[in-house]
């Protein structure tokens, strides 16, 4: 019988998809034979506690002195080796990074056991805006120019750290192609050690109810004549957040009953204040909050946007998909995968010249659009979202890939 060894962060899982990822697979391998134990590092415990589940056990770890899981976790297996033992029949599946040091334990107290890395994201990703082009340059040249030496200095020092992650592993896990291409191209990890996983998700515990729409809107203060605009998810540079934000104040200076609802924490409310002077009153910021009440804002909102340099395969617009809500985004790394234009979304360049520019005008094409066109599209991406994103699939290929590595 395999023995399934996830490992986790608790705090940052809270607050990201790699949260969801976790607790979509946990569901997913209920009624397998597989044992299943979480590693949860950074838990509201003072000490080490393992707490058996109805269908897995938790092994939950202490906040380390300075929360640094990714530097200091590899501390603990020497712990956890004295009572799991090595073996053929381990997976470790391991999906925060960068862990190398982490990975290097593991191999060394647990040779016989396998292990698995889920890619959610990448260390070159946020600083290049996910321009794999601008990597593939900064990896091929020999000598960086003198006033970009120190910062593609750090983008190779995160692609060669990932890729001695990738090499003391035994199986890569992208979630979408042009991941698995890069691994390839750049990375030189082998092909028969790359294997392409979608995030799923159950779109059918999405289910609407316009009946509660009215309601709802106006417990919130949203008029029903206004067009709500969504953006759900982390607010950093890299998210496009601030491209969206500058395409906003443009944009409701010819559209009054705009309405923007950005959905999630926000680190420097002075800077997103200071880009939307003339639509401060017509921008609100939910902070963090839970699945719960964001699904009630995807409920009512007109429109979903995900204006995001890089992804992976975003949660965001999967729950989009599953919502019904048309879509605007970009065709940057992982949403370029989910997308086609004119199809079932409408997505634009990833071009940090121009971006602020195509999201103004994909908000116009949008707007003016009459209800049946926004419908043509969020139905073809409901069909996109069921035939390639189902959550039963994806536990299948996980299932599947641990009980064969």
């Amino acid at each position: 019988m395999k023995r399934l060894f996830i490992v986790d962060e608790h705090i940052s899982s809270l607050m990201n998809g790699v949260g969801t990822f976790m607790s979509t697979l946990l569901d997913c391998l209920k009624g397998t034979d597989m044992e299943v134990f979480l590693l949860s590092y950074n838990e509201d415990v003072k000490e080490l506690s393992i707490s058996e589940q109805k269908h897995h056990t938790i092994v939950s770890f202490p906040p380390h002195v300075d929360g640094g899981f990714l530097r200091h976790g590899w501390m603990t297996l020497p712990l956890l080796r004295t009572f799991i033992p090595d073996g053929a029949e381990n997976v470790f599946l391991m999906s925060h990074s960068p862990c190398l040091g982490y990975l290097k334990t593991i191999r060394r107290l647990y040779p016989k056991s396998k292990i698995v890395f889920a890619i959610h994201d990448q260390g070159w990703t946020a600083p290049l805006l996910g321009d794999t082009c601008k990597l593939k340059q900064i990896m091929a040249a020999r000598r960086q120019p003198a006033a970009y030496k120190e910062a593609y200095s750090t983008i190779k020092s995160f692609v060669r750290e990932e890729q001695r992650m990738y090499a003391l592993v035994d199986g890569v896990v992208c979630l979408c192609q042009r991941t698995a291409m890069l691994l390839q191209e750049v990375y030189r990890v082998p092909q028969c050690k790359i294997h392409i996983i979608p995030n799923g998700i159950d779109y059918q515990d999405c289910v609407q109810d316009s009946r509660l729409r009215e309601s709802v809107r106006k417990q919130k203060g949203i008029r029903e004549e206004e067009t709500l605009l969504l953006y759900a998810g982390r607010t950093t540079a890299a998210k496009g957040i601030l491209n969206l934000l500058d395409a906003f104040e443009q944009a409701v200076q010819k559209r009054p009953d705009l309405r923007l609802v950005i959905a999630g924490a926000v680190f420097d409310m002075n800077e997103f204040c200071a880009r939307t002077p003339k639509s401060a009153s017509r921008v609100v910021y939910t902070g963090q909050i839970s699945p719960r009440e964001l699904a009630e804002w995807y409920d009512i909102a007109d429109i979903g946007i995900l204006p995001s340099y890089t992804e992976q395969c975003s949660y965001t617009a999967l729950e989009m998909m599953a919502h019904h809500l048309p879509v605007i985004t970009t065709d940057g790394n992982g949403l370029g995968d989910m997308f086609t234009d004119g199809k079932d979304a409408i997505v634009v360049k990833a071009d940090p010249e121009h971006l602020t520019e195509s999201l103004l005008e994909a908000m116009e094409r949008m707007t003016q659009m009459d209800n049946g066109e926004q419908k043509k599209l969020s139905a073809r991406a409901y069909d996109n979202l069921k035939e390639r994103y189902d959550r039963n699939t994806m536990g299948k290929k996980y299932i599947q890939l641990f009980n064969t590595i």
